[in-house]
């Protein structure tokens, strides 16, 4: 699993809200799938930038190891012999667009009528290349998919740590809601059962209707979800509490404004088809392979029925490919698809850059709403506040029945929970905009990856 940066200031003080997500993370399919894809991704982009990262290779073929035994006729007389037959290979892939290897064959035999002996009778170098290698384009092609990885996979994260606060606001805000709402039907019932005038009881059956429908789709929606125990919400709930505020001052302080990861990958795509876009010709003509192999030989040697001598040179060079020179379109599908496919990318990062610049206007946006949002619910929590003071007055001077006053003691309720759900809509609107701004809060991200 990766490590998380934003969660620095979970981690000094949420040991419960950690615990909890780094289980989500470890649990998530999804995660696990774009981790092994980050892999592969970064991978490919080694592959084609890390070229001092070389393939050794320990070949036995095609002679191998042998173990041979004679039986000569009437003397019985047994003779053996060991043979081993390896070539060891250093390759050099990509390295300025050409395939480099370096081998060196060594022969080890060993017999009844001759001594040990290891033999290791020439080194060899072989370079490979194409006359027009596109190694950059392939380059950022690779750095492309490597950021698009680290960034669908932060994206991931994020959807699990909102969805974990979310979780945790969902139980708690319910709980209390299904409390409230019992309570008032309770009230309303006995309010019922005692009213005589019938325009009355049909407004107190009015809402006992209607506070069975929120009882009812309440539990509906907690059967729905798997409940904490009551002290993990709680313990949670605070962590959340303390840990939101402190991520968006940090996001606040640290914020500066930059092109999210999906952005910088589609400018390297951009690029890409622009290097792709100046070879539109290359479907139309022969790009050969060059081969050149050089041979150094220590000692002597008979190879394919030639001699060498130790101290020997040997090399040759090569060129081979194709050509077609009559098909039904292929080549200038290909070369039409260099052409175009630069405009499309250079389409794509404009629109990505217009819908990311309102996507993220939107979230400020939403975090301004709920912010006002907050400071509406806290006047009508301070006007509870009062009405419900007002009724436990007029109850003790016997002003108002128990009923009417415990129905004002849930309204000053409701309006707490009202007020919390505010301000919990608020911390997710925050933590949303952080998502969008590109923070990363899971992950890794190396700058000079591209």
């Amino acid at each position: 699993m990766l490590l998380l940066s934003l969660l620095f200031v979970i981690s000094s003080f949420s040991s419960a809200l950690m615990e909890e997500f780094e289980l989500r993370l470890q649990e998530s399919s999804i995660c696990k799938s774009l981790e092994l894809k980050l892999l592969n991704a970064k991978q490919n982009k080694d592959m084609l930038s890390d070229f001092w990262s070389p393939y050794l290779r320990i070949n036995m073929q095609p002679n191998g190891f042998f173990y041979t035994e004679t039986l000569s006729g009437s003397d019985e007389e047994k003779t053996s012999s060991t043979s081993l037959d390896i070539s060891t290979q250093l390759d050099l892939v990509h390295f300025l667009g050409a395939d480099i290897g370096l081998s060196l064959p060594l022969k080890y035999k060993s017999g009844d009528e001759s001594e040990s002996e290891i033999i290791m009778n020439r080194l060899g170098l072989s370079i490979s290349r194409r006359l027009i290698a596109e190694e950059y384009a392939n380059q950022l092609g690779a750095g492309a998919r490597y950021i698009e990885s680290v960034y669908a996979l932060e994206q991931q994260q994020w959807q699990l740590f909102i969805q974990l606060v979310k979780d945790v606001f969902d139980q708690k805000y319910y709980q209390n809601l299904n409390r409230i709402s019992t309570e008032r039907l309770s009230l309303y019932q006995r309010k019922f059962n005692a009213e005589k005038d019938e325009d009355m009881r049909q407004k107190y059956k009015k809402q006992i209707l209607l506070l069975e429908k929120s009882l009812l789709n309440t539990r509906k929606f907690m059967a729905t979800i798997t409940p904490f125990s009551d002290e993990r919400l709680k313990t949670l709930y605070e962590e959340i509490e303390k840990t939101i505020p402190e991520l968006y001052k940090t996001y606040l302080e640290t914020f500066v404004s930059s092109e999210t990861k999906d952005i910088s990958a589609l400018r390297l795509e951009l690029e890409k088809a622009y290097e792709e876009k100046n070879l539109w010709f290359l479907p139309y003509i022969m790009n050969p392979i060059i081969n050149f192999n050089l041979e150094y030989y220590f000692d002597d040697a008979d190879s394919m029925g030639a001699s060498y001598k130790a101290g020997d040179w040997k090399w040759s060079i090569g060129i081979s490919g194709s050509l077609d020179l009559l098909d039904r379109g292929e080549r200038e599908l290909k070369s039409i698809g260099r052409k175009n496919t630069y405009e499309i990318k250079k389409l794509e990062l404009e629109e990505e850059l217009e819908n990311s610049s309102k996507r993220l206007n939107q979230m400020i946006a939403d975090v301004e709403i709920a912010s006002l949002e907050l400071e509406l619910k806290l006047i009508d929590l301070e006007q509870a506040i009062d009405d419900s003071k007002t009724a436990i007055e007029k109850y003790s001077k016997g002003y108002v029945t128990y009923e009417d006053k415990q129905l004002s003691v849930l309204e000053r309720y409701q309006a707490e929970l009202d007020y919390l759900g505010a301000l919990e809509q608020l911390y997710l609107s925050r933590l949303n905009l952080m998502r969008e701004s590109g923070n990363t809060i899971g992950g890794y991200f190396d700058e000079e990856a591209y």
